[in-house]
């Protein structure tokens, strides 16, 4: 399977104008493209990742290119792939070769690692973090 990682992530954006605090909320589709802040988030949560590699098997085909990124995680029988194009592939077996919330908890730090640093450089702060029910992120910001 190869795809762009889709989830629940919703940043919840509160800039203050004046005196009244706007709030924008935004869904993440999430690409990787900072291979650097990947590694940081998936050994964070303890996966192994391995970076430069031209080819990586997985069970029904064996993923190429000039620079892809591996992703083993615990638990799974086979490894996520991060391609050039920022898409991954993988091969769980509908869950059956891997617990999919594992992949879902990298696509989820990694959406809000990269949001965290891209607003940080735009000159917000980050100002709080809230793990709601439905397993969704609110992050506030502010100028």
């Amino acid at each position: 399977m190869s795809e762009p990682l889709v989830g629940s992530f919703v940043l919840c954006l509160w800039i203050k104008k004046g005196r009244i605090p706007m709030s924008h909320t935004a869904t993440v589709k999430t690409e990787i493209k900072d291979v650097d802040t990947l590694r940081q988030v998936a050994e964070g949560l303890g996966y192994k990742v391995t970076t430069g590699l031209k080819e990586v098997r997985l069970f029904e085909n064996t993923e190429r290119g000039e620079n892809l990124t591996r992703v083993d995680i615990p638990g799974w029988s086979y490894p996520l792939v991060v391609k050039e194009d920022g898409t991954v592939a993988y091969d769980n077996y509908n869950g059956s070769w891997g617990d999919i919330s594992k992949m879902h908890a990298l696509q989820q730090g990694y959406a809000e690692a990269v949001t965290v640093n891209k607003a940080q450089q735009q000159g917000l702060r980050l100002l709080g973090r809230q793990l709601n029910q439905d397993g969704t992120i609110q992050l506030r910001f502010s100028r």
